[in-house]
């Protein structure tokens, strides 16, 4: 009995993850995924305060104290010629966007990060957290990205998946930093690189869910590749 019940789990398990690895072709979920849209960049980068609502189309920087750099032509972006450094000055900062979800479904986020090498430390930290309704985050996922050999010319952006479930019409998608400053000066905030955000529905998800097979814990979460 014991043993007709772990292979029917492990069956189930199987056809929750071969259920949601195929994805139909639907719109993107989120505006200004990278980052073309927004204010003049006239020399390499701009700093971008907490707060700010304004500056990148359709995102808001995280408040705090804290900043962003707005990449222009400092560096190759993956997408289109604009990307970000969740590290300004002072630093560490972020952003979030928030969209309409349906209850129950599942939704797969893509994105591009690399990370800022001209200063230590060369691993770079990144949170992603999808909030919905309820104190508690549907999902959240660090993820991290080894600069060491990157260049602005190549900067060796990998890209990254992650996954949630929503409990609302409403869905906010947040990026941070954890990756800290070496010393206070505006040199050594260099950190974690985003680029190329999609967020697109995942088909079945909600039977899956509605099977008791999704937990808001992170079972949804992964990574196609772990460059640290």
């Amino acid at each position: 009995m014991k043993k007709a019940l772990k292979l029917s789990s492990m069956t189930l398990a199987v056809m929750v993850f071969a259920a949601i690895a195929p994805m139909s072709a639907t719109a993107d979920l989120i505006v200004n995924g990278s980052f073309e849209d927004g204010v003049s960049i006239p020399a390499g980068f701009v700093t971008v305060a907490g707060g700010d609502t304004t500056s990148i189309t359709g995102w808001e920087v995280l408040g705090g104290g804290t900043a962003i750099d707005y990449i222009g032509s400092f560096w190759l972006a993956s997408d289109g010629v604009r990307s970000l450094d969740l590290d300004g000055s002072p630093g560490p900062g972020g952003i979030q966007q928030t969209f309409g979800t349906e209850v129950g479904k599942a939704y797969k986020v893509d994105f591009d990060m690399a990370g800022n090498s001209a200063r230590a430390p060369y691993v770079k930290w990144m949170q992603v957290a999808a909030l919905g309704a309820g104190p508690a985050p549907l999902n959240t996922k660090v993820f991290s990205f080894d600069s060491t050999a990157s260049t602005v010319n190549a900067m060796g952006w990998a890209p990254m998946e992650f996954a949630f479930i929503a409990n609302s019409a409403s869905t906010t998608l947040r990026f941070s930093s954890m990756t800290p400053a070496a010393a206070t000066d505006w040199e050594k905030y260099c950190g974690p690189a985003l680029d190329n955000v999609v967020v697109t529905p995942v088909p079945g998800a909600i039977l899956l869910g509605a099977m008791g097979l999704c937990s808001s814990g992170g079972v949804l979460a992964w990574r196609k590749r772990r460059t640290a």
